[in-house]
């Protein structure tokens, strides 16, 4: 007993002073705690660390703890939970070790790490993992008796690198069907696999030798080849030399067919022969008929059909080698087939199973024959408009609301026609749908007085016509396509157009889309009229000429100006002015103008003086009464002539002028009845030239007594 409390005071003793000898290292600033007892229980240094105390019931020391700044170590970490290496790939562990007061830190020394399979992965002191084997292995960690581990797949390594280039391919053998190849053996970093062959740059086999033999080939015909050889995960080497060869020629002919026999029907004849030998192989035999090769086969026997019975062939075959030497001509068979005197059976129960507008389906039960039917001929209307190997045919050339009588009759190879079947009647559907309607309509080039319109095109139960173009709900022009240019606009206008399609019965689409398009403004006005000039100098009249304006858009007339007061307009290049006053001068400008309304500036101006006129008209001849009434007398006369012309006639009553006018007939009203009045008419000119009167004519007015 009293040597166990020796102990433990000793102890004590022991543990007191490696703590304090510790605590002598570090600062000695610190917090002090005392129990009841006034015994020590703890000391807080300010560097972080602590020491804290307990006493046994006799007030002896019985544990001193020391505890670091940072805490007790509570777990570690590795980076990574699962990861994956290659053969031959390293990855360095990191180890992280955390602490009970929340700090953590990367530890190197002191973490002892292993493998739980050195074969597949090795782990070194340091914690570098390497890849070994494929295969998963688990990864420890261990420090200050806290672990952690990690499990890493170990992955095969990927062949990428390539054989060598089989080298020194040469040819060792050959014969008129073969070519030997022997190479030098290609080497790779892991194993060579085989090599493959080509021949005319496709493959054509693969081998895993350096020697390879090629067969079948063709008589005297060159041929190319290059190996490349391959490793186990299909690396492939480049292309070998390329070497060509030529097979020996094979010059010989197979043996002539003999024996030829044959077995004869309407339709078909069939022949039959003995095998032909060749010295190298013997590939096929030609057939021909009529002394046309007609087919080939690699059998000794042969059957032409779809003959036409009753007509003579004659036949021949020919044999040839692989190399195509073709042997002689056999014998020639002369045959004939069975003439086909039978016509085939009437086409039966004609009928229509559908009907268009432009289009009807006809149908009827087979007709059979002694041989084999060929086919059907369709007649419309008496008119042959069809022929078919089936039981069903479509007219579709029809036009809508139309009758049309149809009958059919069958045909055999023999050219015997049978009888005609029933007759059938249709009458095509009325055509009153009308198109689709266009759409898309959209303008694609706008100018000053231009639109060009583009849409997409309508379709039609029938047959579309065309389409009808609307300006601001006015048709104006019709076209085929599906663009239009509308031309002759006003510049800086705005237009709304429409496009219908029609079809060839006259129906009508609704419209398509509106757009609204707005022409380019045009500011810029003609240029000046030139060259005015007047000819064709005439008494009273004269005619101006002048040479034309341009414009940017359009030049749409020109304004006549005379004496400065604009006198008419015309889209010509000239101009007549009539009723000119003689001894007058006159003065006359143009001026051009566009649609837009843009005017051009005056051409120079051109001075005309009309010639004096001092002649008076002759005198108005035979002046006449035309009727008398009461208080009416209506009086004729011959029209005066003029160096001129005559403006007007002067009528005078009793010798006071009474009227003014521009004809030769005149009707004074207002007379006295019963009453004599003396008549006389004189002419005047533009230059007021006046005649010498009429003769006096003397009319009494009707009495009304």
């Amino acid at each position: 007993m009293m040597y166990n409390k020796i102990y433990k005071k000793l102890t004590t003793i022991f543990i007191l002073g490696i703590i304090f000898s510790f605590i002598s290292t570090i600062a000695q600033a610190a917090t002090y705690k005392y129990d009841g007892l006034s015994r020590l229980v703890e000391v807080i240094y300010n560097s972080g660390g602590q020491v804290k105390y307990t006493y046994d019931a006799g007030g002896n020391i019985l544990s001193v703890t020391y505890e670091p700044p940072q805490g007790t170590l509570t777990e570690i970490h590795l980076d990574s939970l699962l990861y994956t290496l290659k053969v031959g790939e390293v990855h360095n562990t990191v180890a992280t070790a955390y602490y009970s007061k929340g700090t953590q830190e990367i530890v190197t020394s002191g973490v002892t790490y292993s493998s739980s399979d050195n074969l597949i992965a090795t782990v070194s002191d340091n914690g570098q993992v390497t890849g070994v084997a494929p295969g998963v292995v688990t990864i420890k960690a261990t420090y200050q008796g806290k672990s952690a581990q990690t499990q890493v797949q170990i992955m095969a390594s990927v062949d990428t690198e390539s054989p060598t280039q089989p080298t020194n391919l040469t040819v060792t053998a050959k014969t008129e069907t073969s070519i030997s190849l022997s190479w030098t053996a290609s080497t790779d970093n892991i194993e060579v696999k085989g090599y493959n062959i080509y021949r005319d740059l496709v493959k054509i086999d693969e081998t895993t030798e350096t020697i390879f033999t090629n067969i079948n080939l063709i008589p005297g015909e060159t041929y190319s080849y290059t190996v490349k050889a391959y490793d186990a995960t299909n690396n492939v080497s480049d292309d070998s030399m390329i070497i060509s060869e030529t097979t020996n020629p094979d010059y010989e002919k197979p043996s002539t067919p003999i024996n030829l026999s044959t077995n004869v029907s309407e339709r078909m004849i069939t022949v039959s022969w003995d095998a032909s030998t060749d010295n190298i192989l013997l590939k096929g035999y030609d057939l021909y008929l009529d002394g046309v090769r007609f087919d080939s086969t690699i059998d000794t026997t042969y059957s032409f059909t779809n003959l036409i019975p009753g007509k003579t062939y004659l036949i021949y075959v020919k044999a040839y080698d692989i190399a195509l030497n073709y042997s002689d001509d056999s014998t020639t068979v002369i045959e004939t087939t069975v003439p086909d005197l039978e016509k085939p059976s009437v086409p039966t129960n004609l009928l229509s199973t559908s009907v268009s507008e432009t289009s009807v389906t006809l149908e009827w039960t087979a007709s059979t024959d002694n041989v084999e039917v060929e086919g059907y001929y369709v007649y419309r209307n008496d008119t042959k408009v069809g022929t078919t190997s089936k039981t069903t045919w479509i007219d579709s050339t029809l036009k809508p609301g139309k009758e049309y009588p149809y009958t059919v009759v069958a045909y055999d190879y023999g050219s015997n026609i049978s009888d005609e079947s029933n007759l059938v009647i249709i009458t095509t559907l009325e055509d009153q749908t009308a198109p689709i309607s266009p759409l898309n309509l959209t303008a694609t080039e706008i100018t000053e007085n231009t639109v060009t319109l583009s849409w997409s095109a309508s379709t039609d139960n029938v047959a579309l016509k065309g389409y009808y173009i609307y300006i601001d709900g006015t048709k104006v022009g019709t076209t085929r396509k599906t663009t239009y240019t509308a031309t002759s606009l006003i510049p800086g206008r705005t237009y709304i157009f429409i496009v219908k399609a029609y079809d060839t019965a006259s129906n009508v689409s609704t419209g398509s889309n509106m757009v609204s398009i707005s022409t380019k403004v045009d500011l810029e006005a003609p240029s000046q009229p030139s060259n005015l000039i007047t000819s064709s100098l005439k008494k009273a009249s004269l005619v101006l000429s002048w040479n034309a304006a341009t414009d940017n858009v359009e030049v749409k007339g020109y304004d006549i100006y005379r004496n400065g007061t604009k006198l008419t307009s015309t889209n010509k290049l000239n101009y007549k002015d009539k009723d000119l006053i003689p001894g007058t001068q006159y003065t006359y400008e143009i001026v051009a103008y566009d649609v837009a309304g843009n005017y051009s500036l005056k051409s120079e101006s051109v001075l005309v003086k009309i010639a004096d006129d001092r002649i008076a008209p002759s005198k108005p001849q035979k002046l006449a009464i035309s009727s008398v009434t009461e208080t009416s007398i209506s009086l004729s006369f011959g029209a005066s002539t003029d160096n001129f012309e005559v403006k007007g006639y002067y009528i005078y009553r009793d010798g006071k002028m009474v009227a003014t006018v521009s004809k030769n007939a005149y009707t004074n009203n207002g007379l006295i009845p019963g009453k004599k009045y003396n008549f006389t008419v004189k002419a005047y000119d533009a230059a007021l030239n006046v005649s010498s009167g009429s003769s006096v004519l003397s009319v009494t007015t009707v009495s009304d007594l």
